[in-house]
């Protein structure tokens, strides 16, 4: 066995991801921050932030840059940006919404993209952008692209990022409707989605549209429907949607922009609040549901977390199991996101809280799935891992991005150079053994100062970030799980050394 993983070890040494750390650094709503630049997740508090939900980016060694709420805009210090007063980031009259825009950094820039678009009052809607850098807004409202309400593309809510097939371009995904009807919200039974796929090159603009659909039928048509969000897999080859009381998987070709429907749920308990996330291998499926009524034809139920096993070898919908459910309808599931450490997190909200009422247990803290590749109760839910100093958690999180997905090795749009850099400085006397490892890995360093060094797991996450003393340093590999990592050592963001390690059975 372990023989074979050297083997493939070695392929993967030449293909191997340089994840990064611009979406380490998560803000909430309620002045709460969750970083997980060293590791661990730790808790910080931001400062003079307006109420909102936030995206933020930082860069390749996780220093905060930038924080939006799609409104206004504030630097890594938690100052604002002036020329977001003056001018203002969100340019729609209608609904703000967690999902409808995202930052990325791109080149020596920030790019603050968002959808432009009012649901009840349709009218020009598109893709639009802002530029940020040095704490200043270089222009606003430049157009990605733009499509008309007669006749054309309505996208709802859902604005998603995942990475070209190339490695540094991205694909901008979003969610609508064709043919709207009065009201402009309602569609036909039948009627198809659609989903269409943007791509923004590193350093330009280039909207190239491209439109698939497809047509389900559903028992009844509403508004929620439209709303349910949609979430890729850490690969970027899948995303699903969810859609009320219905849920569709679809599959997602990173270089042309393809997508075709893989397979459908039906029977999920929920409705505008349904949370969606993938666990790090890809291989099980992650909802929460808000407590139905019967508005969609559902019995009364309570929030709750749902698994879906998606390499079981079974009927995808037959493996559904219940991790979590509250016991009563007090309570509901308002975020999930799957971590840079490879755990899934959830925050909660009381229903009937009241102004002067203390807020419960459930809202300070963050909920942990430690293990989502686990099935069942072997996931291992956390209900109070994280506390947040008594700050209210009822918040979503922040869309960002797969920073950590690198190009579609060996596909016809995989054009990126080789990083023949690493053969030069593969010369230094840098060492990691025994290899393959059990329990201890030792590092030599050769130089006299400090090194970063960073531990990947063959999916591109991070399993570990450490500093290595002059002369050397000793790691425990005591819990990782078989599999092949990759071992980075860097000076200020410049890689030094990298060595693929081996943890056999």
């Amino acid at each position: 066995m372990w023989k074979r993983l050297i083997l493939a070890a070695i392929c993967l040494n030449s293909v191997f991801v340089h994840a990064q750390l611009e979406g380490h650094n998560w803000v909430f709503w309620d002045s709460v921050g969750l970083s997980f630049v060293d590791g661990d997740p730790e808790i910080f508090h931001t400062t003079g932030l307006d109420p909102g939900n936030f995206v933020s980016v930082s860069d390749s060694l996780g220093v905060l840059q930038f924080i939006t709420n799609g409104k206004y805009a504030w630097n890594g210090v938690f100052d604002l940006v002036e020329d977001s007063i003056d001018q203002g980031l969100f340019l729609d009259d209608g609904y703000q919404h967690y999902s409808s825009f995202l930052a990325l950094p791109i080149s020596d820039y920030v790019y603050i993209v968002y959808l432009y678009y009012n649901i009840f009052i349709i009218s020009d809607i598109g893709i639009r952008s802002a530029i940020y850098k040095d704490n200043e807004l270089l222009s606003i409202d430049s157009v990605l692209s733009v499509y008309t309400s007669n006749g054309g593309f309505t996208p709802i809510y859902n604005l998603r990022a995942v990475r070209h097939g190339n490695g540094k371009d991205w694909w901008l995904v979003t969610f609508g409707f064709f043919n709207i009807t009065d009201p402009p919200y309602q569609i036909e039974v039948g009627e198809p989605f659609v989903y269409s796929t943007n791509l923004l090159l590193e350093g330009d603009f280039t909207s190239i549209e491209y439109h698939s659909s497809y047509s389900y039928y559903r028992g009844e048509q509403n508004y929620h429907e439209l709303l349910g969000p949609f979430e890729f897999n850490p690969a970027g080859d899948k995303f699903f949607k969810a859609a009320g009381k219905h849920g569709f998987l679809y599959q997602f070709d990173r270089c042309t922009g393809d997508i075709w429907l893989l397979d459908s749920l039906i029977g999920i308990d929920s409705i505008l609040t349904t949370q969606v996330a993938f666990s790090p291998d890809g291989s099980k499926l992650y909802l929460t549901t808000y407590t139905s009524y019967s508005g969609l034809g559902l019995p009364f139920s309570n929030s709750s977390i749902l698994q879906y096993c998606l390499d079981c070898g079974v009927d995808i919908e037959s493996t559904k199991d219940t991790i979590y459910q509250f016991t009563n309808n007090k309570y509901t599931f308002v975020g999930m996101k799957l971590g840079p450490d490879g755990k899934i997190y959830l925050t909660t909200h009381k229903l009937d809280l009241a102004e002067d009422d203390p807020l419960p247990d459930y809202q300070t803290h963050f909920w942990v799935i430690n293990h989502p590749d686990s099935l069942g109760a072997a996931c291992d839910l956390d209900t109070a891992s994280i506390s947040s100093g008594g700050l209210n958690l009822a918040s979503s999180f922040p869309n960002i991005p797969n920073y950590q997905l690198g190009p579609w090795r060996g596909s016809p749009c995989d054009t990126l150079e080789e990083f023949n850099a690493v053969d030069e400085v593969s010369m230094l006397p840098f060492k990691a053994y025994p290899n393959p490892v059990q329990d201890y890995l030792y590092i030599d360093n050769p130089l006299q100062t400090t090194c970063q060094a960073v531990v990947y797991n063959a999916m591109g996450q991070e399993v570990k970030r450490f500093i290595v003393q002059p002369g050397g340093q000793t790691l425990s590999s005591t819990t990782w799980p078989t599999g092949i990592y990759q071992l980075i050592v860097q000076q200020e963001n410049e890689i030094l050394w990298r060595q693929s390690v081996v943890k056999p059975e």
